[in-house]
């Protein structure tokens, strides 16, 4: 549970008394598994080296992985020597296992002659006790030690005798099986046998399909993850999209690495989604409501924790009964997997499939982040290469060829990602802190005058007032500096299209549509508006852009839709509700926003004509948390109201500490509604204002089309590899929704008021729901004073399910 200091804590304890008791059978125990431990954590401190963004904290993390992979050496090295001076029984494995996970810990530190001869060493050994090769993990140990000194032909040899062992033993529908097909395929492309490489590694991604359907379903959202990124040189994912790239995208794999990725990306997306639809009815229904009360519970403790300082008895209680409630959480989860059942989804998904149900003229464009080994090399980049990008461009049925693009270095991409949106936000906050200063200084020159604290009334007025004064400020300025600002934009954009848009260009050429399956940080960047090579313009006046987290969100999806109801509408929202006095005020409260019912007013028409039927509207001080959670399946859900996503700051983070607690991104986004102002408390019941992530599981929206999420950094989530980006975006298709609107960074009021009204406009006038974002980003992009991108480019449609 990341509790390392307490682990040590313990280890050391029981050293002392093992030691004062001269038991030196028990302290080697608790040295091999202090050991073990440490390695651990070392892999997963290489994990946040290789996911992170920022240069310096991926070096951070690496020299933190190799300082605890050098201490479980240092313990292991010792241990070996010690069991190596008893005299033990034939068939006792200590000595076995501690040559093993010693071997492991120099493949981890690059090692690899002495990992082989420690590998060599174990495998004799479990040779000579349970006969030749039937120890499986001895047999691709050794082959990958054999891989990584370049002597291909040894290390396919071991891994096919593991393949044999492990389908013998376990049978071919256990991971084991899976993995060890996925390391011939590697030691097959180091060969340069692609073709024999492509077919093994098939058969390896449609049993780890099918297993994931059958399994995973049964597990926590957490314990889903755990197996989708285990950690160490064994792990098969996406090393079957670096194979294509090694091919050098010869047709055959590009096809095939097309459809691999199809069926295996976003998995457990996937498996929450059908979760969610299992258990609204049932005898899992129940449990489902069981579990919203109990992540309500969550919900309340993360804002105690929120608005209370560390070390404050408040705080200290809060994360103490979260920790409690989460592993409730988790138990509940697995419990309502296994009612619910498995997955009815296909076993595997053909490309041709998925090319048949897209859109005449459109171009599904998958991204994928991996890790692509060098492939004919030796060393650690034998085994795990560098992380990269690629775009498999898949035309509809009939339209073309697939065609696979390599992006190139992924750690150059997301810095140029990363620059795009630190200059526009950079630029941006320039502007809104020379407002600020002057709201300050206002505030200051009234309080002094009229002799007021804080807590004043009168002081709080006035303050509400000068703020929506500010707000309006910020807004005009940014207008009146669109051109200057625009010029700094178009410099950093250039950038970025040249490494993730100009590549795909040719691609393009006659789509009307495009349909981008982001992967990783590519969530990130806005799309619509990176520029073309020719002429400049950006991608949205050429074409309507849709996201997917996944090819498979093309294929209608089963089970009957749930009738949609009439739509609903939450604006103009009163977040000062159960505000009595200065003290029951969070420290950063939500302002009123100036042009919610502006936006509510204009867009209530257009919605009634789209849905044949008068929206339902909650404002002010009926806009609650309650009346969201009851909402049932309406046609359009819009939601005008603040939005917040909390990043981990991974320039801090240090894995295995308190934080663990917070890694999960959907503790830290919320939606605000009526009263959530007022200062939570201890011991508070019912809902708090504070629409969490993890909470919007509660909202049932099977039969609704469109999620309008008119809020700031809604789109915005904690992304991996592979598993799309979870936050508020990504927890409303989870609860049924079919298409979600959402904004990738803190939008501008008075903008955004004008491009939903246009956009719901374009949809009471039969426009798709691409289309009508589409033009309603355009009519602010041909507006001079909001045609910087910062303006329009925020909004993303990410849709589910075929159309």
């Amino acid at each position: 549970v990341g509790q390392v200091a307490k682990a040590e804590q313990s280890y050391a304890e029981c050293t002392a008394i093992f030691n004062a008791r001269r038991m030196p059978g028990r302290l080697s125990v608790v040295r091999y598994n202090m050991a073990t431990m440490y390695r651990q954590i070392g892999l997963d401190a290489r994990r946040h080296a290789q996911r992170a963004i920022d240069a310096a904290a991926a070096k951070r993390h690496a020299t933190e992985a190799r300082s605890w992979f050098e201490k479980a050496k240092q313990i292991l090295q010792s241990e070996l020597a010690y069991v190596s001076r008893l005299r033990l029984a034939a068939n006792d494995f200590r000595r076995h296992n501690r040559e093993s996970v010693l071997g492991e810990l120099h493949l981890d530190l690059g090692d690899f002659t002495q990992a082989r001869q420690l590998f060599q060493g174990a495998k004799a050994f479990s040779d000579r006790i349970l006969g030749k090769d039937n120890h499986g993990r001895d047999l691709m140990n050794l082959g990958l030690a054999q891989c990584a000194l370049g002597r291909y032909d040894d290390a396919l040899s071991l891994f096919r005798r593991a393949s044999k062992n492990a389908k013998e033993q376990l049978g071919e529908h256990k991971p084991l099986y899976a993995m060890t097909l996925a390391l011939q395929a590697r030691a097959l492309g180091h060969l340069g046998r692609w073709k024999e490489a492509g077919r093994v590694m098939d058969q390896c991604q449609r049993l780890e399909r099918r297993y994931a359907l059958e399994v995973l379903p049964t597990l926590s959202q957490s314990e889903q993850l755990s197996y989708l990124f285990r950690p160490g040189y064994l792990e098969g994912g996406n090393f079957d999209l670096a194979l294509a790239l090694g091919a050098a995208g010869g047709k055959a794999l590009r096809e095939q690495s097309a459809e691999w990725l199809i069926n295996t990306k976003a998995m457990v997306h996937e498996l929450l989604a059908d979760r969610s639809r299992f258990t609204r009815c049932g005898e899992a229904a129940k449990l489902a409501r069981d579990l919203s009360a109990l992540r309500a519970g969550i919900a309340r403790l993360v804002a105690i924790i929120n608005a209370y300082p560390d070390g404050s008895n408040e705080h200290k209680i809060a994360v103490r009964d979260l920790s409690t409630l989460i592993n409730r959480e988790s138990t509940l989860s697995k419990q309502l997997g296994r009612t619910a059942g498995t997955s009815d989804r296909p076993l595997w998904i053909g490309l041709g499939d998925v090319r048949k149900s897209m859109p005449r003229g459109a171009v599904l464009i998958e991204l994928a982040r991996f890790r692509a080994p060098k492939f004919g090399s030796k060393g650690a980049t034998a085994l795990v290469g560098s992380p990269r990008y690629a775009a498999w461009v898949i035309p509809a049925a009939g339209s073309g060829k697939v065609a696979l693009v390599d992006l190139g270095d992924a750690r150059a991409i997301e810095a140029s990602v990363r620059a795009l949106r630190d200059g526009m936000d950079r630029d941006v906050q320039t502007v809104r802190n020379q407002v600020i200063r002057e709201f300050e200084t206002e505030l200051a020159a009234f309080a002094k005058k009229k002799g007021l604290g804080p807590n004043d009334p009168r002081y709080q007025a006035k303050r509400a007032a000068l703020l929506q004064t500010a707000f309006r400020k910020m807004g005009e300025r940014l207008r009146a500096q669109a051109p200057r600002l625009q010029a700094a934009y178009r410099r950093l954009a250039a950038d970025c299209a040249k490494r993730i848009m100009h590549p795909l260009a040719g691609h393009l050429r006659g789509a009307k549509q495009v349909l981008l399956s982001p992967d990783a940080h590519l969530w990130l960047p806005p799309w619509g508006a990176l520029p073309l090579r020719e002429g400049g313009r950006y991608l949205v006046e050429e074409k309507a852009v849709t996201c997917l987290v996944s090819g498979r969100d093309l294929l209608a999806r089963r089970g009957a839709k749930a009738k949609p109801a009439a739509p609903v509408i939450f604006g103009d929202i009163d977040y000062d509700l159960g505000v009595r006095h200065a003290g029951d005020r969070i420290a950063h409260p939500a302002s009123r926003l100036a042009y919610s019912p502006v936006e509510v007013r204009a867009i209530r028409p257009h919605l009634e004509t789209y849905a044949g039927t008068k929206p339902l509207v909650y404002t002010g001080r009926d806009a609650t948390e309650e009346r969201l959670k009851a909402v049932r399946n309406p046609k359009v859900l819009f939601l005008s109201t603040h939005g917040v996503f909390g990043s981990v700051d991974e320039a801090r983070f240090v894995p295995g500490r308190e934080g663990l607690l917070f890694e999960n991104p959907m503790m830290r986004c919320t939606l605000s509604l009526a009263g959530c102002n007022r200062k939570p408390r201890p011991g508070d019941r019912g809902e708090d204002g504070r629409l969490y992530g993890i909470e919007v599981d509660a909202l049932d929206l099977r039969g609704t089309d469109l999620v309008i999420l008119s809020a700031c950094q809604t789109a915005l989530g904690d992304v991996h590899a592979g598993q799309g980006a979870a936050g508020l975006r990504q927890a409303f298709q989870l609860a049924g929704a079919r298409s979600v609107l959402a904004t990738l960074w803190s939008v501008d009021d008075e903008a955004t008021t004008r491009l939903t009204i246009a956009l719901c406009k374009a949809l009471g006038s039969g426009a798709s729901t691409a289309e009508a974002l589409r033009q309603g980003q355009l009519a602010l992009l041909r507006a001079g004073e909001t045609s910087h991108p910062f303006f329009w480019a925020a909004f993303t449609i990410t849709r589910s399910g075929g159309e």
